[in-house]
């Protein structure tokens, strides 16, 4: 049964979105209600020598200091990634995290997929000597990514392919042809920086692999609420609670067309659910790197894929493809 999604949400809800945000998420806002930045106030952790490092990544010997080289962007320093292997990374972009109240820097690991960019914090970047010289060391004994030398040896196509996969190596300009070169150099500039570091939908905090073009309010902050029923998003934690008390919808909207146990196929046409189905791709484009369906969602037919269990229907994944009266366009 279609549900109305304007009826699930009160004046309060739907906040203030500036008029210049797109009318694709002019239901959707935060509320205006604005979070308490929670600063990490790390202490700094004595080490069993005369060194210890200090809450911003320094170091101390003594009683002096080591001076730490300046984070500039496009330059190239030692990071550790979230698994502690240290890779050589590229700082694309700098920002003031509000939520978590510290500077993080935007990094692209040389050699490796886009989809492992990430933003780190200060700490996770070799700045000194010291620490350079103790990553150094430790790549002697095997625990650096992709520091030291390697002995060369051959291997074949097949393997190599294997080898990138896994490791999610980027394929180069100079192995594409000379159209997906180009076409995929203007895609890189404008999804070059991926702001939207984490998503809370229902229970899960889930990790994003790509950029995705939330109206820039929301868009450029370091984790989205979202509603897993109507697919509304939010900046700030208590709206998203609020809202959660207040939301009406316990499954997609259209008509159930599938069911076998606790699984549910809904059919949501573009046309009459329009919001419901931009939230949705808006969503999806943060686990797709190549999608250029965003807003445009009328001439398309969403399948949508539920676990069902007494909460509601919750989403799973989906498909989409063209309305039969559109049937010039496809997926």
């Amino acid at each position: 049964m279609d549900v109305d999604m304007d009826s699930s949400r009160t004046e309060s809800e739907r906040g203030d979105l500036d008029s210049s945000v797109p009318v694709a998420c002019s239901s959707n806002g935060s509320g205006g209600e604005d979070d308490e930045a929670e600063g990490p106030g790390r202490p700094g952790e004595a080490g069993g020598s005369s060194s210890q490092f200090t809450p911003d990544g320094g170091t101390e010997f003594g009683h002096g200091r080591e001076q730490e080289v300046s984070v500039e962007i496009g330059e190239t320093y030692l990071c550790q990634r979230t698994d502690k292997t240290w890779h050589m990374a590229e700082v694309i972009q700098s920002r003031l995290n509000e939520q978590e109240g510290r500077e993080e820097f935007y990094v692209h690991y040389v050699g490796f997929n886009r989809r492992l960019d990430e933003w780190v914090g200060k700490s996770r970047l070799a700045l000194t000597k010291t620490v350079k010289d103790a990553v150094r060391k430790s790549s002697e004994i095997g625990g650096v990514g992709d520091l030291g030398d390697q002995p060369e040896r051959k291997i074949t196509r097949n393997q190599k392919r294997k080898h990138d996969e896994i490791n999610h190596v980027q394929k180069t300009y100079a192995e594409m042809d000379p159209t997906t070169a180009a076409l995929e150099k203007e895609h890189e500039a404008i999804t070059k920086v991926k702001y939207v570091d984490k998503i809370q939908i229902g229970n899960f905090e889930i990790d994003a692999w790509y950029f995705s073009p939330f109206p820039e309010d929301y868009g450029k902050q370091p984790k989205l609420w979202i509603c897993e029923y109507c697919l509304k998003y939010m900046k700030y934690e208590k709206t998203f609670r609020y809202h959660l008390s207040h939301c009406q919808w316990r499954q997609p909207p259209g008509k159930e067309i599938y069911r076998r146990s606790n699984i549910s196929v809904y059919e949501v046409d573009g046309r009459d659910h329009k919001i419901y189905c931009q939230n949705l791709c808006l969503l999806a484009k943060l686990f797709l790197d190549h999608k250029t369906l965003y807003f445009d969602v009328e001439p398309f037919i969403f399948y949508i894929l539920t676990e069902v269990n007494k909460q509601g229907a919750h989403i799973v994944g989906y498909f989409s493809k063209a309305s039969p009266v559109t049937d010039s366009r496809c997926v």
